[in-house]
């Protein structure tokens, strides 16, 4: 049988939104969010202009959630990806999704946030997940990420650290940034930027 497969990455490609912030708003009451983040957000800013935008998105995560208890952790992913994220997927982005699946093709989410939510999107859709995966030590949070940021030409380490990718007869591949451009040269069909319609 000669498979396909259809690469997908996540935060504005298949939502209209960066997830990462809105996890945190969904998560954090506001005051603990906004004074945290203004009490920190030089630190944040010097990783993003020295070019290093996923030591920076550690960093910010670990002035929320370092030693927090795994369960506790996930729980919050779960309630946000039940709750918040539907209001947030492109419709047309899900229809594309069901299509290669209803013809047979392994589908994968391919993501540089986090698997404290998009292991729940992504086992909802049936879908495989490769992402920025989270350190836990003592099922406690360690402020750490267990892999490095999966951007970029990490997406194309990851991806074919998983997968044989001369098994599959076609490849198809989704994205909307510069950090998605090298898994995007994966593909036979390659799409950028397709999915723009508001739900």
């Amino acid at each position: 049988m000669k498979k396909e497969i259809a690469l997908f990455d996540f935060d504005g490609t298949v939502t209209h939104y960066d997830t990462l912030w809105k996890f945190l708003r969904f998560s954090i009451p506001p005051i603990t969010f906004w004074t945290a983040f203004f009490l920190h957000s030089p630190f944040f800013v010097y990783y993003v202009l020295k070019k290093r935008p996923g030591k920076g998105k550690e960093m910010l995560l670990s002035w929320f959630f370092k030693g927090m208890e795994k369960d506790q952790l996930e729980s919050r992913g779960r309630k946000f990806c039940e709750k918040a994220l539907p209001s947030m997927i492109y419709q047309d982005a899900l229809e594309k999704i069901r299509w290669h699946q209803e013809n047979g093709h392994q589908t994968v989410l391919v993501s540089a946030s986090l698997d404290i939510w998009l292991k729940f999107w992504a086992a909802s859709q049936n879908m495989d997940l490769i992402c920025t995966m989270y350190q836990y030590n003592d099922n406690k949070a360690t402020g750490k990420f267990a892999t490095a940021n999966c951007n970029g030409k990490e997406k194309v380490r990851r991806i074919k650290e998983k997968y044989s990718l001369d098994e599959f007869v076609k490849i198809y591949a989704y994205g909307n940034s510069n950090g998605d451009l090298p898994m995007l040269e994966l593909a036979q069909e390659k799409y950028y930027k397709v999915f723009s319609k508001l739900p």
